[in-house]
């Protein structure tokens, strides 16, 4: 199975719906939110959610997965310090996790973020 971060981002519901017409099992690893999650429509998920710089919370999203895709912040999303701190110690757990599950694979994709007033 593989586990995917950050799985409500445009990103993430992209990479969900490819590895899906693959017949990849996924699960997606959400964060907390009081916002509702925009998930890819039509297909029943396996979901797991969990701060990303909770080892237990990760610990457990990580049962039976054999690969980990962690998608980074855009850069439109990451301001000040305090954010990068945060992404950098989800980073951290996310890679020890992964190491002590025995994950075969740990993927990081990021994210560019263009300015509004270009044309991508």
């Amino acid at each position: 199975m593989i586990l995917v971060t950050r799985g409500a981002s445009f990103l993430g519901r992209t990479l969900t719906r490819r590895l899906m017409d693959f017949e990849q099992r996924v699960r997606l690893l959400l964060e907390p939110s009081s916002r509702t999650p925009l998930l890819p429509r039509g297909e029943a998920l396996d979901v797991a959610v969990t701060s990303l710089t909770d080892m237990a919370g990760v610990r457990a999203a990580m049962i039976g997965a054999n690969t980990l895709v962690h998608i980074g912040l855009s850069s439109l999303e990451v301001r000040g310090d305090e954010v990068v701190e945060q992404e950098q110690l989800a980073a951290e757990v996310l890679a020890a996790a992964a190491k002590e599950a025995g994950l075969e694979r740990l993927i990081f994709i990021g994210q560019i973020g263009a300015d509004r007033a270009s044309a991508y």
